[in-house]
């Protein structure tokens, strides 16, 4: 079974946490239930990595629900007659407030962006609600009987670099297949914003014809001064520092796709 590279990296990070613990020496047919309870107990309390601080609720159940996957497979296979990280109780997922801007914010933001080459970013979470902007291209953005729509069918992610050698980058950015099935669709512009994507995307043909052939091909949307991708990072940091100095507190690019989703249920969406 093949799996996707950030999936297999948050794997490996899991597999650290049980070597932590004296699970790891249990064998499989002696596996009990207690022990899982144990293992979920240690890390409550031993806490990150790298850190002292607490695993969050989520962490812990992405690692159980890896552990009970791994058992589910051997149930099958018949290596065991019970996966006995059934009946293991798990922390409850602490909902965190989600933050979401205020209309005199959005407009502050965005003048704030004006005449910036990351604008369009902002424009693309903020009023379309996504968090795949990094991975668009010029051909990502359609029209249909006058109605332009863009086409979601990848993420630009940075994963572990399982190939570096010596001397290579641990990490690289790796554009990949969307998640889920429902991570492909087709989003609708809004005329406003519509207007804002060809308006960006001349700018950027305008570019290219100062490049001396150097420009991409089929440049992405979000990107550097030859049409290349951008790390989503470098993205999110310099998006959340301009929105510290405009005032905006505990800001996360995650709250312009809550504020879009905000939006979009006081439309009637």
């Amino acid at each position: 079974m093949s799996i996707r590279d950030s999936t297999k990296m948050n794997y490996l990070g899991y597999i650290k946490h049980i070597n932590r613990n004296k699970i790891k020496d249990v064998k499989l047919k002696e596996l009990t239930t207690d022990e899982l309870q144990e293992f979920i107990f240690f890390l409550q309390k031993s806490g990150q990595l790298d850190t002292d601080k607490p695993l969050s609720s989520k962490t812990l159940r992405n690692i159980m629900n890896m552990v009970h996957h791994a058992l589910k497979h051997a149930v099958g296979t018949q290596l065991l007659y019970y996966n006995p990280a059934e009946y293991v109780q798990l922390p409850k997922v602490k909902q965190p407030e989600i933050k979401v801007l205020a209309e005199e914010e959005i407009g502050r933001f965005v003048a704030a962006l004006n005449g910036d080459s990351l604008q369009i970013s902002l424009i693309l979470m903020l009023f379309c609600g996504l968090g795949e902007c990094c991975a668009l291209r010029h051909d990502n953005v359609c029209c249909e009987n006058n109605i332009y729509y863009l086409n979601i069918s990848k993420s630009l992610n940075r994963v572990t670099n399982f190939d570096a050698k010596s001397g290579e980058p641990k990490t690289i950015l790796r554009i990949q297949e969307t998640k889920t099935s429902k991570g492909k669709r087709q989003v609708p512009l809004l005329p406003e914003v519509a207007e804002k994507v060809l308006t960006h995307i001349k700018g950027q043909k305008e570019q290219a014809e100062k490049s001396y052939g150097m420009y991409e091909s089929n440049p992405f949307l979000v990107s550097n001064e030859l049409g290349h991708f951008l790390d989503p990072g470098t993205v999110r940091k310099k998006l959340k520092a301009i929105a510290e100095n405009i005032g905006i507190t505990d800001f996360h690019p995650h709250c312009l796709r809550h504020t879009y989703a905000s939006q979009a249920v006081k439309a009637g969406v």
